[in-house]
């Protein structure tokens, strides 16, 4: 294969470009996103739960339902199954999402609910009302917390492209660029429903695409750099399968914007115990092979020579500032998907 440094600069340039354009595209519609809530409605029910799609039966469980609430009035029950909105049926959330982002409080929506003591489908109506979050005022801290998590692209965009700017011949510029660019893609939308189809296209791309392969990207970097690892030296191909397992992840998840495992294999296991599994290869065995074999790197590493050069792409201060990234990206995501309105059912 071609070294990635012989390559022609302007084509590394061009392509660098695109690429920076594309994730400051996306962080800046995930902070407008955040910034600018779309007037959340809710009917109130699965507030404790998850609002998840039963892949074998096409509909939503209703797991639980806020007393005196539009969805207690309309007559839906607990473990009763939405399995059409509007008309349209739920082979995939979107319309669920679609109709929830678009209405305001007052509307109307029609669901057919499939109840195990009815033959067929019941038609309910519901109103929709102005999502409530329990009234909670934000103090001080919780504001400032909240004013930060919105910003949470930023830092890794910055970091990141400016690196690859800076260094576009060194691949490991390029491995550092992506895994960036793919906690940029860790907190969801609050309001990808409502944006512009062509837009709302881009984010899902671009948030299945890099959310799956995150833990890829960072078994990766860590597996080459500093110095490859003990695991990289007796298994390089792992890197690359795991890449390919991401995008196994990623594809199925391109119209709902969130990775998950294909559609024979959730068939198989159930929605839950794909959702599991998917969730366990993608970190947890790519988390534990870093950090079992990061100090075998770092005692492999020359020490590092002081440059004054801005460009020098010394591997001691990233190594020790990535490890804590994961829980930085995990600590701001709950937080940003707590304080900012969300769409809730």
């Amino acid at each position: 294969m071609r070294p990635w440094s012989s390559r022609p600069r302007p084509f590394l340039a061009a392509l660098a470009t695109l690429f920076a354009a594309a994730a400051i595209l996306y962080g800046y519609l995930w902070m407008y996103d955040a910034r600018h809530p779309n007037n959340p409605v809710e009917l109130g029910f699965n507030r404790q739960h998850n609002t998840t799609l039963d892949e074998i039966t096409h509909s939503i469980p209703i797991l639980d339902i806020v007393p005196s609430s539009p969805a207690e009035r309309a007559g839906l029950r607990v473990n009763d199954r939405i399995v059409a909105v509007d008309g349209q049926a739920l082979n995939t959330l979107a319309p669920f999402y679609e109709t929830w982002s678009r209405s305001r409080p007052g509307d109307a929506v029609e669901m057919a609910v499939a109840r195990d003591s009815e033959p067929h489908p019941v038609i309910l109506h519901g109103v929709f009302r102005p999502f409530t979050s329990g009234g909670e005022q934000l103090g001080l801290a919780r504001t400032s917390v909240l004013q930060v998590a919105r910003s949470y692209p930023v830092l890794f965009l910055v970091v990141g492209l400016t690196v690859l700017l800076l260094r576009l011949e060194d691949p490991n510029a390029w491995l550092l660029a992506l895994l960036f660019c793919a906690f940029v893609a860790a907190p969801g939308f609050s309001n990808a429903w409502s944006m512009h189809p062509v837009l709302r296209t881009f984010v899902f791309d671009y948030r299945a695409i890099f959310l799956g392969m995150l833990g890829s990207l960072f078994y990766f970097f860590f597996a080459v750099f500093p110095a490859r690892s003990w695991v990289d030296f007796h298994f390089p191909w792992l890197k690359w399968a795991g890449l390919g397992l991401g995008m196994a992840f990623g594809l199925p998840g391109l119209p709902i914007g969130n990775p998950q495992m294909p559609a024979l294999i959730i068939r198989l296991l159930g929605a839950h115990a794909a959702e599991v599994t998917r969730l366990s290869l993608t970190y947890g065995l790519s988390l534990w092979v870093c950090s079992r074999w990061r100090g075998i790197a770092l005692r492999a590493m020359p020490a590092p020579k002081c440059s004054a050069s801005p460009a020098s792409f010394s591997g001691a201060p990233l190594l020790a500032f990535c490890p804590s990234l994961s829980n930085a990206w995990r600590w701001t995501s709950l937080a940003t998907n707590r304080l900012s309105g969300s769409i809730s059912p």
